[in-house]
């Protein structure tokens, strides 16, 4: 079975192929004119997969929702045995016993960059973005508008209200971060992320004896 397609706009052809940007990571780049399509139907070794606990992650965007699970190790059962191509999955996160499964991975989240006065969260794609990135609660006064562009970002300033930078310790920072796939409606392509910075700003003096 093919794993993804490459269709040209310009030339009207489609080229198959039985490799994806999970099989060759890093594989995939810009071309002007191209579409990559990618198949989540394919079959794997699921029994293989190994999944990396992430902390500060937000699955905004899910494929399904169960209710009553038991346990993690069942939440992972279900990922490894969906019907379509399971790359992550919460449990607890939004309610007791839910499961929610996703065919996102941590290809499409971001890096955050923690400074003396702000936190930067960064991020980069695979596909022309057009949309909005914003801190949650925040989609005018702290947001940048994207036009167009593989790599944007978001400075929040820790003492900016708008930006709503939550202090949790001592120099330890969090906010929520919404990547918005249009510039005025939300859709299920929408990604939310949890960031946190770890900063030490407490004063340093230094002598030469």
């Amino acid at each position: 079975m093919r794993r993804s397609a490459n269709y040209n706009n310009a030339t009207g052809s489609c080229t198959l192929s039985d490799m994806d940007r999970l099989t060759i990571p890093g594989g995939l780049a810009q071309a002007a004119d191209e579409d990559y399509l990618e198949n989540h139907c394919v079959e794997q070794p699921t029994k293989l997969c190994e999944f990396k606990k992430l902390s500060g992650r937000i699955l905004k965007t899910v494929d399904s929702v169960y209710q009553d699970v038991g346990s993690l190790d069942e939440c992972r059962e279900l990922c490894l045995n969906s019907p379509y191509r399971c790359h992550s999955y919460d449990f607890g996160d939004t309610g007791e016993m839910v499961c929610r499964l996703s065919h996102h991975s941590r290809a499409t989240l971001s890096d955050i960059q923690c400074g003396p006065g702000d936190m930067v969260a960064r991020i980069k794609t695979t596909k022309l973005f057009h949309g909005k990135i914003y801190a949650k609660g925040s989609p005018n006064s702290c947001a940048q508008d994207v036009r167009g562009s593989l790599e944007f970002s978001l400075r929040m300033p820790y003492g900016d209200v708008e930006c709503n930078v939550r202090q949790q310790g001592l120099g330890r920072y969090l906010n929520d971060v919404v990547i918005q796939h249009h510039d005025t409606i939300v859709t299920s392509s929408d990604l939310g992320l949890a960031v946190t910075c770890q900063y030490d700003l407490t004063n340093k003096s230094v002598s030469n004896e």
